[in-house]
């Protein structure tokens, strides 16, 4: 075989590897957060300060709710900030949100690192976390 099929077929692979990676993180949080109990807005701080304690995180979290459809954690001006869409309130929502603060992710954001490393991993834990919540 050709050197350049070689890496052609090696750059697929990787790709595809990613992409497979990237879209098994998707599906994870759609499967997590349809068998996520819905919860009321007074249950969301209670839900922030266990993933904060578990992680040994001791700053703020403000939390913002809207009608857009976005959930999203971030740092704005120094604070950290989670925004959350009433319609997804889920114990799951908040979970993933928060500990993509407390786990550093929102420190600088970076594109590659979000959807390759962050994202999946919190997909993970946040499926843990809910899988062992039901179990006991």
């Amino acid at each position: 075989m050709k050197k350049d099929t070689k890496k052609a077929i090696a750059l697929l692979s990787l790709v595809g590897t990613l992409g497979g990676y990237f879209f098994g993180a998707n599906a994870l949080n759609s499967l997590t957060f349809q068998m996520s109990p819905r919860i009321e807005k007074s249950q969301v701080e209670e839900i922030i300060e266990r993933e904060k304690t578990k992680q040994g995180f001791d700053k703020n979290i403000e939390v913002r709710f809207n009608n857009v459809g976005i959930n999203r954690a971030k740092k704005e001006d120094g604070r950290y900030v989670i925004m959350i869409n009433e319609r997804d309130l889920t114990r799951a929502t908040v979970t993933h949100e928060a500990y993509h603060i407390v786990d550093g992710h929102v420190e600088s954001y970076n594109r590659p690192l979000y959807f390759l490393m962050w994202e999946p991993k919190t997909a993970a834990y946040t499926f843990v976390d809910e899988m062992k919540r039901k179990l006991n």
